[in-house]
C-alpha cells in the first residue's frame, strides 16, 4: 500500500468520526430543545407505573410554583393565601436552574426523621383511649355537608380510622400521643368538607382556627384529626440520569376515589385502628410503618410479586421522612415516608398490579399519554420533596435540588 493510499483510508475515517460526531452533537442538541419545550417529558408517557427521577423533578419544577385550585368541600388556597397559618406553614429552600428559592408548604413540620431519624413516640397505655365523639351540635350542623360529599362519592365507606387526640413532648426528644377510634365518616364531616358553611359565616376551618388564626394543639381540635399515611416509591433505575439513578411511581387517581383525585398521587391512606385496641407495640412510627406497608401491598401488588419469587419482605425498606399538620385539611396528622425496593420492571410488576386489593380503583389503569399535563396533587409533591432532602441528605446542602 503506497502512501497515497494510506492518507485516503486516514481521511475516510476522519470523515466518519466528523459525520457521527455531528450526528451525537445534533442528537444532544435536540436532546436540549424538547427538554427546554416540556416535549422531553413526553418520552415517558409509554410507562405506567414508573418515571426516571429527572421526570419527577420536571414535574416538581412545572408544579411548585403553580397556585393550589380549589374543591368543592376545600379552600386549598386558604392554607397559603389567606391570613391563616402564618406561624405554622413551612418552608423549604429548592434550587430550579442557578436559583436558589423559597418554596412554602401547605404542612406544619412537627417530627423531622431526616435530622432526627431516631425519634421515637409512645402510644400512651399501649392501647386506644377512647371513641371519638363529634358531638350533637356539630353532627347536625355538618349534616348538609356530609349528604352533599356522599352525594359526589357514592361510594364512600366507614372505614376504621385513627384520630391523634394529643401529642405531647417529653422534652427529651420523644414523645407521647394519645390516640382514639375514629371513622371515615368523621373525617368527611369535619377535615374533608372543612370549608363547606356550617352556619352563617363559619365553617368547621373557622370554628377551629384559634384566636390569631393559627392551628390549635391537637387536643384543642375538634376536628376528626385521622393519621394519614403516603410514601414515595423508588427502585433503581441502571439506565437513569447520572446524578440519581431511581425510578418513581406516580399514577393519576380515579376521579371518584381519594381526595387528590384527577392528580398524579403515590401510595397513601389512612392509619386504621387495631384489632382489639391494643397495639403490637407502643411506638407510633412503628406503627404508621406497618400502615403505610399495607397500604403500599393493597395500592400496588407488591407482595403477591414477592410471594411469586420467594423474596422476604425484608428487602421492603420504609423510611421516615416526616410527620407534619396538613393545614389544607385543617391541621390533619400526616406520615410520609420513603419507600425503597429492588429494581422491578413494568412488565413485573404489570400482572400483580392487576390483582391488587384496590390498587385498580385507587388509580387509573390505562397508560394515559397526557402525563405531563396532570398536577402533583399537594401531598404526593411535599412527599416527593421530602423524598429527595433525602436522597440528597450526604450533599450537605442547604436547599434541595431539583435540576436534573
Amino acid at each position: 500500500m503506497d502512501y497515497r493510499s494510506i492518507i485516503e483510508i486516514i481521511g475516510a475515517v476522519a470523515s466518519l468520526f466528523a459525520i457521527f460526531g455531528g450526528l451525537y452533537v445534533a442528537k444532544r442538541f435536540v436532546h436540549h430543545i424538547w427538554r427546554r419545550n416540556g416535549k422531553f417529558l413526553n418520552e415517558y408517557t409509554r410507562h405506567s407505573f414508573f418515571y426516571p427521577m429527572a421526570f419527577a423533578k420536571q414535574i416538581l419544577r412545572k408544579n411548585v410554583f403553580k397556585p393550589l385550585g380549589d374543591s368543592q368541600f376545600i379552600d386549598y388556597s386558604s392554607a397559603l393565601e389567606k391570613d391563616y397559618y402564618s406561624h405554622d406553614v413551612a418552608t423549604v429552600r429548592v434550587k430550579i436552574g442557578k436559583s436558589v428559592s423559597e418554596l412554602q408548604l401547605p404542612y406544619k413540620e412537627i417530627i423531622d426523621y431526616i435530622k432526627h431519624p431516631d425519634t421515637v413516640t409512645e402510644i400512651a397505655g399501649g392501647r386506644i383511649d377512647s371513641r371519638f365523639d363529634l358531638g350533637e351540635r356539630y353532627t347536625a350542623l355538618t349534616q348538609d355537608n356530609f349528604d352533599e360529599f356522599l352525594k359526589s362519592r357514592p361510594n364512600t365507606t366507614n372505614g376504621p380510622a385513627l384520630r391523634m387526640q394529643s401529642l405531647t413532648p417529653n422534652g427529651d426528644g420523644t414523645y407521647c400521643c394519645v390516640l382514639q377510634r375514629a371513622g371515615y365518616f368523621d373525617q368527611v364531616r369535619t377535615n374533608l368538607t372543612i370549608d363547606m358553611p356550617i352556619s352563617l359565616g363559619s365553617s368547621m376551618r373557622t370554628e377551629d382556627l384559634s384566636p390569631d388564626k393559627q392551628l390549635r394543639p391537637l387536643q384543642e381540635s375538634i376536628l376528626a384529626n385521622t393519621i394519614g399515611v403516603s410514601a414515595i416509591w423508588v427502585t433503581p433505575l441502571r439506565k437513569g440520569d447520572r446524578r440519581s439513578r431511581h425510578q418513581v411511581f406516580l399514577r393519576p387517581r380515579r376521579k371518584q376515589t381519594g381526595v387528590y383525585y384527577d392528580l398524579l398521587g403515590t401510595v397513601s391512606g389512612v392509619v386504621e385502628a387495631p384489632e382489639g385496641d391494643i397495639f403490637p407495640c407502643n411506638k407510633l412510627e412503628e406503627y404508621a410503618k406497618s400502615e403505610i406497608l399495607r397500604e403500599f401491598y393493597q395500592e400496588t401488588g407488591y407482595k403477591l410479586y414477592l410471594d411469586s419469587r420467594q423474596m422476604s419482605e425484608s428487602v421492603v425498606e420504609v423510611v421516615p421522612l416526616m410527620f407534619v399538620r396538613e393545614l389544607i385539611r385543617g391541621g390533619k396528622p400526616q406520615f410520609f415516608f420513603l419507600i425503597v425496593t429492588p429494581e422491578i420492571s413494568e412488565s413485573q410488576l404489570t400482572p400483580f398490579f392487576k390483582k391488587s386489593y384496590n390498587g385498580t380503583e385507587e388509580f387509573r389503569s390505562a397508560i394515559d399519554s397526557r402525563m405531563f399535563n396532570y398536577s402533583l396533587s399537594p401531598e404526593t409533591q411535599t412527599n416527593l420533596i421530602y423524598a429527595l432532602r433525602y436522597i440528597q441528605r450526604n450533599h450537605h446542602l442547604d436547599f434541595i435540588d431539583l435540576n436534573d
